[in-house]
């Protein structure tokens, strides 16, 4: 994975004790890891998987029409629940992504 997103530790100064504050990630982080997902796509021995900037289904199909064989949903689920993925989720993949493979 080129974009995965890593949990860094900091500091409390005040009671010295490490923490890791989880910072979900947004539509607008989207664009690097799909731009390489384009570019790398057919010229490498490997699957492609999108791992940032998914908060609905529009970006899901963006990624899988850019070249991505999987795309992880974690932040846009910890947002919204698992019904979130079962009924928008679904919904858009089965209406628009068959007529565009189609072409």
């Amino acid at each position: 994975m080129l974009f995965n997103r890593f949990y860094e530790p900091d500091v409390d100064l005040e009671t010295l004790v490490a923490w890791r504050e989880l910072e979900l990630s947004s539509r607008y982080e989207i664009r690097l890891p799909m731009m390489w997902i384009v570019l790398l796509r057919g010229r490498i021995a490997a699957s492609l998987a999108a791992t940032r900037g998914v908060e609905g289904p529009e970006e899901v199909v963006k990624y899988l029409l850019a070249g991505a064989e999987a795309v992880m949903t974690t932040s846009a689920l910890l947002r919204r629940g698992t019904q979130h993925l079962r009924s928008q989720y679904m919904r858009l993949l089965s209406e628009y992504v068959p007529s565009r493979l189609a072409l």
